[in-house]
């Protein structure tokens, strides 16, 4: 990981932005405060998720996949392939699912 760099873009915004190399590749994001301190905190938190992702492409994991990605797929690819009357208690299940996730 390259060094963290924090900066305001001076006549843009208020706030301050980081930019970092992680794998070789340069990320740029705005930190959403106008406090250096905690510009710098959330940028570090940030810069540790990138680290983290792309840790997991060099050991082959695929990427993080969140419950709605997979319950929208399982409507699309599986619940057609059911009988209707399964269809529809699960279509019950999945709104119910939908709350939580």
């Amino acid at each position: 990981m390259g060094k963290l760099h924090i900066y305001r873009r001076t006549g843009e915004s208020p706030h301050w932005h980081a930019q970092v190399y992680v794998g070789g590749k340069r990320h740029r994001f705005t930190c959403r405060t106008t406090d250096k301190a905690s510009a710098r905190a959330y940028a570090r938190r940030r810069v540790a998720e990138l680290q983290a992702q792309h840790d997991r492409g060099l050991s082959g994991q695929p990427e993080a996949v969140s419950v709605s990605d997979v319950l929208t797929r399982y409507e699309r690819e599986e619940l057609p392939k059911l009988r209707p009357a399964t269809q529809e208690w699960t279509q019950y299940i999945l709104r119910e699912m939908r709350e939580w996730f």
